[in-house]
């Protein structure tokens, strides 16, 4: 009994530490009670009476409290009520209560031993995972070791590679350079043998040009002066004009000129651009201007020199050395025996073939007189600057406008055309040189409208050997074009009867029966290629023309 009252003063009261407690305190504080309670020996006594009931049952764990509580409730079922002392009776439901605090703190030390359980396997797997990476970093440690030794192999092998590289670059550098000073001296050696050539300088090709120009216009003003008359009577009507020379004529006119072939006025421009075409298709467009044996212009000897000149360019060589080889070459080739007489026999061929184009236009004119008169006004002038130009060390071309030949460009104007890059001749004051407007100053656009009829002549472009863009082209002589000035921006020029016209319908009347188709030259770039034209097609568009401009 004793050491039941012990346990149950062990049990702390509210308010109370589990150190405040002691059998001796509980038995000071109910001998410290008021007088209406019960005394110390009634209490002992009723408490044992209580545990006598329960003395089989065992004081401790969770399932002996369960067990002990259904004894507790059949011994309250079978007895009558007893009544406990107030202090015994909240004693009983502290140990209950503690009891039950005692059970929950079981269970969560159960929960936080399997929570800890878990935690050690999940640190044990870190840790396995953690050896397991560790083991791989090693393992890349040792791969990176052994990449770092194998690029310092190779950067050492490398440095002694490009050593022995640059040692044999340096003396193939020294022999190159006296290769090249063996070159030249042997260059200089052999060109101090031959007598220095005298190159045709830029301006004076830009003198002989237009002197050749002028001659050729001041001969068309002197010799067709009596053909205009008869042209102005209708007196042409019953002329006949040779067929081929009005075929050839017809091939030579520009597709612009064929446009405006009613333009009154403009027959004079028109037989000068004729022959300028003439002249450029035989000498000037050609890879050299004369043949160089009897075998035809086109002579094996002009071929190989530019298969030769083409092939020496795709060696690392300067486009000056090769054209120097070019001029050298010709040079020599012209002091072979019989050049001279080869290049008197081209220049009456081609007096001959000039002739025959313009001998209708020339009504009862002496023969020998008219041959003599355009071999010295226009063949011969031509050949000697086609011989200077091609034998120059500064390449020269002749070349017309882009639009000469082309009708898709549609109407050329001031508005929007720049006429500063052509010398404009005016069509209504018999070809004097108009200043054209400036683009810059609206004011000038809308003062002077120009329009654009066909090319009269070329113009004489240069460039470096070297160059081989537009960029390094320069001009010498402006393409001369024929213009119409007008308050009309769109306006169209004066027709009437032309030569032109009279040509065209000579050259159709014989077309018409055989429906001939002939083969053209292409003189728009001065080329010496062909193109295969119908005559028929080509007469319809003017008959669309007629249609169009019935007037005329």
């Amino acid at each position: 009994m004793s050491a039941t009252l012990a346990n149950h003063s062990a049990i702390p009261t509210p308010g109370k530490s589990l150190g405040d407690i002691s059998p001796f305190n509980d038995s000071r504080a109910y001998l410290e009670t008021d007088s209406d309670e019960p005394a110390l020996e009634d209490v002992l006594e009723i408490a044992a009476i209580e545990t006598s009931d329960i003395t089989s049952v065992p004081a401790s764990g969770p399932d002996q409290d369960f067990e002990m509580k259904n004894v507790e409730d059949q011994t309250q079922r079978s007895s009558q009520p007893q009544h406990y002392p107030p202090g015994l009776e909240t004693l009983i439901q502290e140990r209950d209560a503690l009891q039950k605090d005692l059970h929950s703190a079981n269970r969560c030390i159960e929960d936080m031993e399997e929570t800890l359980d878990y935690r050690q396997k999940e640190l044990q797997l870190q840790e396995k995972k953690a050896a397991k990476a560790e083991q791989q970093f090693q393992v890349c440690k040792k791969d990176l070791e052994k990449h770092k030794e194998e690029i310092t192999r190779l950067q050492q092998e490398m440095e002694k590679r490009t050593t022995q590289w640059k040692r044999k670059l340096g003396e193939r550098q020294k022999g190159e350079q006296a290769a090249l000073k063996q070159l030249g001296d042997a260059h200089n050696h052999i060109f101090r043998l031959q007598p220095r050539r005298t190159d045709i300088t830029e301006t004076e090709a830009q003198e002989l040009f237009n002197d050749l120009f002028n001659s050729v216009q001041r001969w068309v003003c002197n010799r067709l002066e009596r053909i205009l008359d008869m042209l102005e009577d209708g007196k042409l009507r019953t002329r006949v004009y040779p067929r081929d020379a009005a075929r050839k004529v017809v091939q030579l006119t520009s597709a612009r000129a064929m446009q405006g072939f009613n333009f009154d006025q403009s027959d004079e421009h028109f037989v000068i651009a004729v022959i300028m075409r003439f002249l450029c298709w035989s000498f000037f467009s050609r890879s050299f201007y004369c043949p160089l044996t009897m075998t035809g212009e086109h002579s094996d000897a002009t071929v190989f020199l530019n298969r030769i000149e083409q092939l020496m360019r795709t060696v690392p060589r300067d486009g000056s050395q090769c054209r120097d080889w070019r001029v050298e070459a010709l040079l020599a080739i012209m002091q072979e025996p019989g050049f001279v007489e080869r290049r008197a026999h081209h220049e009456r061929q081609k007096t001959i073939e000039l002739y025959n184009l313009l001998e209708p236009l020339v009504p009862s004119a002496d023969l020998q007189e008219l041959t003599v008169s355009i071999g010295r006004s226009m063949v011969r002038p031509a050949m000697d600057l086609a011989h200077r130009l091609q034998l120059a060390a500064t390449v020269f071309s002749l070349e017309w406008t882009s639009f000469n030949d082309d009708l898709s460009t549609g109407h050329i104007g001031s508005s929007t055309t720049d006429f500063s890059y052509f010398t404009s001749l005016n069509l209504k004051e018999g070809g004097k040189i108009v200043v054209p407007p400036n683009p810059a100053d609206p004011g000038s656009l809308q003062t002077l409208n120009m329009t654009y009829l066909f090319d009269v002549a070329p113009g004489l472009y240069s460039r470096s050997p070297d160059g081989e863009g537009r960029a390094e082209v320069k001009t010498i002589s402006k393409p001369r074009v024929l213009v119409d000035i007008a308050d009309d921006l769109h306006a169209i020029p004066k027709e009437g009867p032309t030569l032109l016209r009279w040509i065209e319908e000579e050259s159709r009347r014989e077309a018409r029966r055989d429906n001939d188709v002939t083969t053209v030259p292409i003189s728009a770039g001065g080329g010496d290629t062909t193109k295969r034209q119908s005559m028929r097609n080509k007469l319809s568009s003017f008959r669309g023309l007629r249609k169009q401009n019935p007037a005329g």
